[in-house]
């Protein structure tokens, strides 16, 4: 996009504070700058790049030389589809640990996985008749 252009964005979900990996088209890299959108509007998505600041000199001066390397055009990737799908996981193996036990889930687990018990206490059993 040129430089004072106001055309409009595609639809898109992004919102302030998604985690986002920015890949350019081309690139065949593993690992592509990544950071966290901290501007939206109509026309613009604003980006502030996380960088590690244990990185040793050769690898930011390598890190610098490829962020000008970011041409248009450029992809942005929404990173909590990954984390949520890592959390999903973990809390599902929890629940299979755990079961109807689990001091917060259980009787979640127990109305979705259990019969459900149709009568109460203190009542007779229904019958149905053929």
């Amino acid at each position: 996009k040129e430089k004072g252009s106001d055309s409009l964005l595609p639809a898109h979900r992004f919102t302030v504070g998604d985690d986002v990996e920015i890949r350019p088209k081309q690139s065949k890299k593993s690992s592509n700058p990544s950071g966290v959108i901290c501007a939206v509007s109509d026309t613009f998505l604003s980006v502030a790049l996380f960088t590690s600041s244990q990185n040793s000199k050769q690898e930011r001066a390598e890190n610098e030389d490829d962020e000008t390397l970011l041409v248009p055009p450029l992809s942005l990737v929404p990173k909590s589809s990954v984390e949520v799908h890592r959390k999903l996981l973990r809390a599902l193996s929890t629940l299979e640990k755990e079961g109807t036990n689990h001091p917060l889930a259980g009787r979640v687990v127990q109305a979705m996985f259990e019969e459900p018990n149709l009568y109460k206490e203190g009542t007779s059993k229904m019958t149905t008749s053929p």
